[in-house]
């Protein structure tokens, strides 16, 4: 079973059971995304959390070059960006660009 399917659709026990068992929360699918750029994408905070707690690195890039908080950014989902920044500073860049795209969004 992939772990992307823990972002997805998995119930957190499932997920748990997925992450004791010694499944790679480092295996990438064909685009190169990990379940950690997944959860982002799909501001699933519990797997976020999961994840980043079974050692998943939130570094590491897919085929286009987006890291999880990248991902966590383009589906303009705050929490999966507060959970992914690295530090204070990050977190704060992270959100003014959040809510920018969303006055621009109104704007338009």
């Amino acid at each position: 079973m992939r772990m992307t399917c823990l972002a997805c659709k998995c119930s957190p026990q499932r997920g748990a059971l997925l992450i004791e068992a010694g499944v790679n929360v480092h295996q990438r699918n064909d685009d190169q995304s990990t379940a950690l750029h997944w959860a982002a994408r799909k501001n699933n905070a519990l797997a976020i959390r999961m994840l980043i707690a079974a050692g998943a690195d939130p570094h590491c890039k897919n085929k286009w070059g987006a890291t999880a908080l990248e991902n966590a950014q383009f589906g303009d989902n705050l929490e999966a960006v507060c959970l992914l920044a690295r530090d204070e500073a990050t977190r704060k860049q992270a959100e003014e660009e959040l809510h920018l795209q969303r006055k621009l969004r109104c704007v338009n």
